[in-house]
């Protein structure tokens, strides 16, 4: 789905200019090198009438801590989560859970899409052709009169597939596994979840969402979280979670005191499924380190669908920072991106639209359609997908792990790197964005380089000076860190094949 997204994007590539090898004599070839690489790599200059530049926005008063900044200090849980785990942890006497919570730790942080069906077809069909293996019919293989030769190669195609091919498992989690995941994941989930919401608050300060949804809730990270960013303003939870043992363990963290009613967040509800009724909205839906535990590319289109329909304001989608997690977050994006525009383009027909669904499911129909509001700064095909670098666009948090699961350690402080999308209804409003910076700022000396995602849909690298930019320009580049946005307006820049 992304592909057909980028159909009309250009490729930036290098020359090729290995083939002219036999006919340049080494001094053209090093001349011609430098020309390729400085396309590459280095900022053209500005021109002389001042066409090609960055410039502070006006927005920005204070460099050192400007409105773009996004990254947070290591983030804690809050104090009361910390002592119910602490209680619970207390609780398992005898049972040593660092082992299974790493194991648990380290499979999820490797955890791919599941296999499709049209790719498991091609890859046998591949492995089949290198052995000379023709086309057959599934029940073929069981009947008399197949080739004992070619049943042998049968086999040999499957060991290969079973070899190559990632296999994808659901994850049973009872309370072992639940308790393991609570050691190892609390901490890092709380914090990026904390740092997403963090910066809707920022972007959109006169915000309050009365009612969450939480699909794939687990352990209520997202509750906490955006109890802290919103306090009281949130009115109600609702927590989608299919594992029992999870939303006992969430209740418990919940609670005052062990064995009393009272939670500390008040208006939390505990659901097993989606909600059934298509009249029901929601301020914002959230799914947070959930695609991936879907077994289809279908389910995850549907189930992305669905929150984005169910939802008034914002949908928020997080996962962690590997390339698999950005490729079905790039999945949902274009999804709900199309859904957008084919609502937008249909609706001058309203009539027309409205006869394309059964009576009840008219409540969903929505025409507002939607916008990326973070990170990306517009609504274009993400050019990380362009690149054929295949980096994803990631970004990093730090946060306090627990003591129980790395000990005292002289360090407190790790890093967790994530992926995420927020969608907001409505078109989008600010057709000129700040951009973001989607790599660590390199800060030399004399200059500042920033590799920047700009609201055309580009990635551009950006290097800044004091001869040549203002002082303000100069030290809020200074100041930015991967992952905020610079507040800087350009005029014209040089484009690159890469970002650096």
């Amino acid at each position: 789905m992304a592909a057909s997204m980028c159909k009309n994007v250009t490729m930036l590539t290098a020359p090729r200019y290995y083939c002219f090898k036999h006919i340049l004599s080494r001094q053209e070839m090093r001349l011609l090198l430098q020309r390729v690489l400085s396309t590459l790599h280095e900022e053209r200059p500005e021109s002389k009438d001042g066409k090609t530049s960055w410039s502070l926005d006006t927005q920005a008063s204070n460099p050192r801590r400007h409105a773009g900044v996004r990254q947070l200090k290591a983030i804690k849980l809050p104090e009361e989560l910390s002592k119910n785990i602490a209680s619970v942890i207390e609780g398992q006497t005898g049972r040593n859970l660092i082992p299974e919570a790493t194991k648990l730790s380290n499979y999820l942080s490797s955890r791919k899409r599941p296999v499709e069906e049209s790719e498991l077809r091609a890859a046998a069909r591949h492995f089949s052709e290198d052995i000379g293996l023709e086309d057959f019919e599934a029940d073929d293989v069981n009947s008399q009169s197949f080739p004992p030769e070619s049943k042998r190669k049968m086999q040999h195609v499957v060991r290969n597939l079973r070899k190559n091919l990632y296999k994808w498992q659901s994850i049973n989690y009872d309370d072992v596994k639940s308790l393991a995941y609570m050691l190892a994941r609390m901490p890092p989930n709380y914090a990026v979840l904390y740092r997403v919401l963090n910066e809707i608050k920022q972007g959109d300060p006169e915000y309050r969402p009365s009612t969450i949804l939480d699909f794939g809730s687990g352990l209520g990270t997202t509750t906490w979280a955006a109890h802290s960013v919103w306090g009281d303003a949130v009115k109600e939870y609702y927590m989608v979670e299919v594992a029992k043992a999870m939303h006992q363990l969430s209740e418990r963290l919940l609670r005052v005191e062990p064995g009393k009613e009272e939670l500390l967040i008040p208006n939390v509800y505990f659901r097993f499924f989606m909600p059934v009724s298509l009249r029901a909205r929601y301020s914002m839906t959230v799914s947070a380190y959930s695609l991936l535990e879907l077994p289809s590319f279908q389910d995850r289109v549907k189930s992305v669908r669905s929150l984005w329909r169910l939802t008034d304001d914002y949908l928020v989608l997080i996962e962690n920072g590997s390339y698999e997690s950005y490729l079905a977050l790039m999945e949902a994006r274009d999804a709900i991106l199309m859904e957008s525009q084919d609502q937008s383009e249909d609706s001058s027909n309203a009539e027309e639209l409205e006869n394309r669904f059964p009576d009840r499911l008219k409540p969903q129909i929505d025409r507002q359609g939607g916008h990326v509001f973070a990170p990306c700064p517009h609504d274009q095909p993400c050019p990380r997908l362009q690149d054929g670098s295949g980096i994803p666009c990631n970004f990093e948090q730090s946060y306090h792990p627990l003591t129980q699961f790395i000990g005292k350690r002289s360090s407190m402080v790790s890093t967790e790197r994530f992926t995420y999308m927020v969608l907001k209804k409505g078109s989008r409003t600010n057709k000129h964005s700040w951009p973001r910076v989607v790599k660590p700022v390199l800060k030399k000396s004399r200059h500042i380089i920033c590799r920047l995602c700009c609201d055309d849909g580009s990635l551009r690298e950006a290097v800044f000076t004091k001869a040549k930019h203002s002082k303000d320009m100069y030290r809020c580049a200074k100041y930015t860190n991967w992952g905020d946005m610079l507040p800087a307006k350009q005029n014209e820049i040089a484009d690159t094949d890469r970002d650096g």
